[in-house]
């Protein structure tokens, strides 16, 4: 038997035992009230102390406790069919102890819940790979070598004390900085030192060139120029002398081509190409009233920007526009209408080294 159903038998038969004592009690005030030996009462059956014709009120009944044996009964049970009195008060059972009252059966606690998992942090995304960057030029300590290709303007036509045109203001800007860095090339013009250190005076300029048009073009001798040095930057400009000669319609196919063989045979070299120095339209030694180098230059990045596009390495700068920045009369940066004075090439120089600064050992 369980705890919870010792206790039901305990309070069933604590209410029987409550309800045969007052059923006695009750039978002896109804014997000393008829004149009765109270004494005797309580043998007297309560079968005969009942009038006959009233109906005997039902005993109250005993809530049984849940799957508990029958309680064995005490022997102050009264015999069997007695039953109380009409005016007699049914006794209320008694309500089944509390909940909390210590008297109940012990529950089982429910079982604990497991925890809930715990969530495994997210993992960051993998971030790319950066590809790394574009390097030309070498990081052993030697000498980045710097290709200047074009025509007279390349060679420095128009400077003077000294000569060599930008070369010169480029090589000073950039051993200043702290840079490692020669010129290459078949051609031999300009300073033998700037500022006491001793200058490369080779370029591979050529007057009067142009791209691919008459007898001396350019194009002539691109192979033999990159098969005598192997440069890590190139530095273009060419097609004033197109433009000078009446420019032909297929130019910006012409200068195309040209930065396809130069690829070709330098496929890890930068290749900086420049939209041309302004020209004067009057009132110079050279003039071009109808400045068609301006047609020029605005066909310029299409071609360029074309071959980027299919992984040359290449880049643009405004010689153009960077004279008009330099001085509110660019042409005053001209020595003949044509070809840049010091001054021109100064900016010039300042040009290309702003482009490749950040390419140089």
């Amino acid at each position: 038997m369980t705890k919870m159903q010792r206790e039901v038998a305990e309070e069933t038969h604590t209410y029987c035992r409550a309800a045969r004592v007052g059923a006695l009690a009750v039978l002896a005030l109804v014997a000393s009230a008829c004149g009765d030996d109270p004494a005797e009462a309580p043998a007297r059956s309560v079968e005969s102390q009942t009038p006959a014709s009233m109906s005997p009120a039902p005993t109250p009944a005993v809530p049984a406790a849940p799957a508990a044996p029958d309680p064995t009964p005490p022997s102050s049970t009264p015999p069997s069919g007695s039953e109380a009195p009409m005016d007699m008060v049914a006794l209320q059972p008694q309500a089944p102890p509390a909940a909390g009252s210590g008297n109940e059966g012990a529950a089982e606690p429910p079982p604990a819940e497991p925890p809930p998992a715990e969530t495994p942090p997210a993992q960051p995304e993998p971030t790319p790979e950066t590809p790394p960057a574009f390097a030309p030029c070498p990081t052993d300590g030697t000498p980045c070598r710097i290709m200047p290709l074009g025509d007279s303007i390349t060679d420095g036509v128009g400077s003077a004390n000294p000569d060599g045109g930008y070369r010169v203001e480029l090589f000073r800007q950039a051993v200043r900085d702290g840079h490692e860095v020669t010129f290459v090339g078949r051609q031999v013009n300009g300073p033998n030192t700037v500022d006491n250190v001793p200058f490369p005076r080779n370029h591979e300029g050529y007057s009067g060139a142009t791209i691919a048009t008459g007898g001396n073009q350019l194009a002539n001798r691109l192979d033999g120029a990159l098969a005598a040095n192997t440069p890590h930057i190139v530095l273009l400009q060419i097609g004033t002398n197109d433009v000078y000669q009446a420019m032909p319609a297929t130019l910006p196919g012409q200068l195309g081509t040209l930065l396809d063989r130069i690829n070709a045979a330098v496929p890890n070299a930068l290749i900086v190409v420049a939209q041309i120095t302004p020209m004067s339209r009057a009132g110079a030694q050279f003039n071009f009233p109808n400045n068609g180098g301006d047609v020029y230059n605005a066909a310029i990045p299409a071609v360029l920007q074309q071959r980027t596009d299919a992984g040359q390495h290449l880049l643009l700068v405004n010689m153009t526009a960077a004279f008009a920045a330099a001085n509110a009369n660019p042409l005053s940066l001209l020595a003949e209408g044509l070809h840049p004075n010091n001054n021109g090439y100064a900016v010039m120089a300042q040009t290309w080294y702003a482009a490749i600064e950040d390419f140089l050992p």
